[in-house]
């Protein structure tokens, strides 16, 4: 299961989303931290295949974890995949 949370500014539709497990968690490589704050990536638990149907209506999507990238890489295709002690991310902007 993923979390998301919407976050809405504007005409920009902000979707963070992050494997359930990984929520409100830390990762540190080198100078890079990732950071999974409930109050940014938790407004409800869905499936893979809500997590898609959210992306196709977002303007920006931040996303954290193996559920929640390969859901975005099976919609849209190749991207790059930012990996901080292992944990993928990916931050998308108009999508």
């Amino acid at each position: 299961m993923i979390s998301i949370k919407v976050h809405r500014k504007g005409e920009e539709r902000v979707l963070a989303a992050c494997d359930r497990e990984l929520l409100g968690k830390e990762f540190e490589e080198d100078e890079i931290k990732l950071a999974t704050p409930e109050d940014f990536y938790f407004e409800r638990i869905v499936s893979k295949e809500e997590l898609q149907e959210e992306l196709e209506k977002a303007t920006i999507a931040n996303l954290v974890g193996e559920k929640a990238v390969d859901a975005f890489v099976e919609t849209s295709g190749d991207c790059r995949i930012l990996r901080v002690e292992g944990v993928p991310h990916v931050q998308v902007f108009t999508i």
